[in-house]
């Protein structure tokens, strides 16, 4: 269901909108995202192409994807399967991308 900026300012849960309407309307929404918590999805031809939220929200996102890259790590760090140094992988990928150059020209 898509909302208007009146709809917005009123029950700042997440909407959605027109990018057109939402262009009319930035500094609001920016109050609705900014100071009342709200989400806003940002809709071309129906689809959902962006969304306006809060610094907060934002910060914490960050923190979250943070988190994660952590946690990838420390399994990384702790896999006991043999390392491939950087080297070895670069030497290989310029040795398949001669072979590969070498079948395209027959």
């Amino acid at each position: 269901m898509l909302y208007n900026i009146n709809t917005a300012k009123k029950n700042p849960k997440t909407i959605r909108m027109h990018a057109s309407e939402a262009r009319k309307a930035l500094a609001e929404l920016m109050e609705v995202a900014g100071a009342k918590g709200g989400r806003i999805i940002l809709t071309r031809y129906g689809d959902d192409v962006a969304a306006l939220i809060s610094a907060g929200d934002l910060k914490l996102l960050g923190a979250i994807e943070d988190a994660i890259d952590i946690e990838m790590a420390r399994r990384a760090l702790a896999d006991k399967n043999p390392r491939i140094p950087w080297e070895e992988v670069k030497r290989d990928l310029r040795a398949l991308e001669r072979s590969e150059a070498a079948r395209g020209r027959r």
